[in-house]
C-alpha cells in the first residue's frame, strides 16, 4: 500500500503504515516539505478509520496528543513487542521472572503466582482475587489499587511496595514481609497477618477490623486513624507505633507490646489490655 500522511497542528508529521494487517501512525523526522501533495491529500479520505476500513484493516490510533510514554508503548503492542497482557485469570505463572513488568489492570485472579519474581511490577488496579502467590516477591511493585481479597501471601516479600488503596479482604498473609510498605487506606477486614512482619510500614487510615495479627510485628508503624475494631493483636508488637486516633474498640491486646506507643485519642473502649507492656505510652485513655 502507499504511504498515508498526516501533519499535525503542532508540526508533528506522521505516516499511517500497514504492518501485520493493522494500521498505524508512526511520527517521522521529516517534515512536511519531504512529501509530495499527492501524499499529503490522502486521497480525500477524512478520518484514520475511514482510510482503515476501506483497505480492509484493523484500526489503532497513535495520535500526537498522547505522551511519548504512550505512544511508545502502544507501538510495542501492535508490533507485537510488548506481550498483552490481559486476560490472565487461572493462568499457571508459578516461578516466572515478570521483574518490572507492566500488568496494571490485568486479571489474574485464580492465576498460580506462588514463588514468582514480581519484583518494580506494576500492578496497579489489577484483579488479583483468589491468586496464589505464596513465597511470591513483590518488593517495589506498584499495587495501588489492585484487588488482592482472598488471595494467598503467605511468606510472600512486599517489603516498600506500594499498596495504597489495595483491597487485602480475607487475605491470607502468614509471615508474610510488608516492612516499610505503603498499605495506608488499604481494606484489610477479616485478613489473616498472624507472624507478619510490618515494621515501619505505613498503614494510615486502613481498615484492618476483626484481622488476625498474632504475634505480628508492627514496630515503628504509621497506625495513625487506622480501623482496628475487634482485632486480634495478642502478643503483636506495637513498640513505638502511632495510633493517633486509632479505633482499638474490643481489641485483644493480651500480652501486647504498647511501650512507647502513641495512643493519643485513640478508642479504647472494651479493648482486652491483660498483661500488656505499657510503659512509655502515650495517651492513654480507656473508656
Amino acid at each position: 500500500m502507499g504511504k498515508w500522511i498526516e501533519v499535525f497542528s503542532n508540526g508533528d508529521v506522521w505516516e499511517l503504515k500497514e504492518e501485520n494487517g493493522k494500521l498505524f501512525g508512526f511520527k517521522t523526522e521529516n517534515d512536511a516539505s519531504d512529501y509530495s501533495e499527492d501524499e499529503l491529500a490522502n486521497n480525500g479520505v477524512s478520518t484514520f478509520e475511514e482510510r482503515a476500513r476501506l483497505l480492509g484493516l484493523e484500526a489503532v490510533r497513535v495520535s500526537d496528543d498522547q505522551n511519548e510514554a504512550e505512544k511508545e508503548r502502544k507501538m510495542k503492542e501492535i508490533k507485537g513487542e510488548l506481550k498483552p497482557f490481559g486476560q490472565l485469570n487461572g493462568a499457571d505463572l508459578h516461578g516466572t521472572d515478570l521483574r518490572g513488568a507492566d500488568l496494571h489492570e490485568a486479571d489474574l485472579s485464580y492465576a498460580d503466582l506462588h514463588g514468582t519474581d514480581l519484583r518494580g511490577a506494576d500492578l496497579h488496579e489489577a484483579d488479583l482475587s483468589n491468586t496464589n502467590l505464596l513465597n511470591a516477591d513483590l518488593r517495589g511493585a506498584n499495587l495501588t489499587e489492585a484487588n488482592l481479597s482472598y488471595a494467598n501471601l503467605c511468606e510472600a516479600f512486599s517489603s516498600y511496595a506500594s499498596l495504597f488503596r489495595v483491597k487485602l479482604i480475607d487475605a491470607d498473609l502468614f509471615d508474610a514481609d510488608l516492612h516499610g510498605a505503603d498499605i495506608s487506606h488499604a481494606y484489610l477486614r477479616d485478613a489473616n497477618l498472624k507472624r507478619a512482619n510490618l515494621i515501619g510500614a505505613d498503614l494510615r487510615c486502613a481498615n484492618l477490623s476483626h484481622a488476625y495479627l498474632r504475634d505480628a510485628n508492627l514496630k515503628r508503624a504509621n497506625l495513625i486513624g487506622a480501623d482496628l475494631r475487634g482485632a486480634d493483636l495478642h502478643e503483636a508488637d506495637l513498640s513505638h507505633a502511632d495510633l493517633t486516633g486509632a479505633n482499638l474498640k474490643r481489641a485483644n491486646l493480651i500480652g501486647a507490646d504498647l511501650r512507647g506507643a502513641n495512643l493519643t485519642e485513640a478508642n479504647l473502649s472494651g479493648a482486652d489490655l491483660t498483661d500488656a507492656k505499657l510503659s512509655g505510652a502515650k495517651g492513654m485513655a480507656v473508656e
